[in-house]
């Protein structure tokens, strides 16, 4: 199994490395008519699981570092990733499905890895205090030569409630 170190995570397709994301330019709410979007940074311990088309893909943990805004975001929070195409509403939005739980409600996103370095993910819906959560964002992987070391992701972007 991989670990990894993400803000949100392209697990179990190949092998990952680690990322660093954008940060994700905040809309302006003057010229789009929606409200300013909050900066989303969401770092992960993930295990990737040994077998190709395995389900769950990957499971994990949210770590320290992770914000919304300039608040922490779901530290201590859960991580199942699973394959999108066994989801109607999502299968034609990215290939992994991320459930993050939360002790204050639940983050639903799904992305697609383009190897060998990120990709880009999209927050689908929210629940507790992430309902209505939606925005986008990009991610970075970077992978250890040691196939049993963490890989690093950094997932990072916009959202609004």
């Amino acid at each position: 199994m991989h670990t990894f170190v993400v803000v949100f995570c392209v697990a179990g397709l190949l092998p990952l490395s680690a990322c660093v994301g954008d940060g994700g330019a905040e809309p302006d709410p003057t010229t789009s008519g929606q409200p300013a979007g909050q900066t989303l940074v969401i770092r992960t311990s993930i295990d990737i699981a040994p077998t190709a088309g395995a389900e769950p893909i990957a499971t994990g943990d949210v770590l320290d570092g992770s914000t919304l805004g300039s608040s922490p975001f779901c530290t201590g929070g859960t991580i199942r990733d699973s394959h999108a195409s066994r989801h109607a509403d999502v299968k034609d939005l990215g290939l992994v499905e991320r459930n993050i739980t939360c002790s204050d409600g639940t983050v639903r996103m799904v992305f697609t890895p383009v190897p060998p370095h990120g990709g880009d993910w999209t927050v689908v819906s929210g629940t507790g205090a992430y309902a209505g959560l939606h925005g986008t964002g990009t991610f970075d992987i970077t992978y250890d030569a040691d196939p049993h070391a963490p890989a690093h992701e950094i997932y990072t972007g916009s959202v609004t409630p």
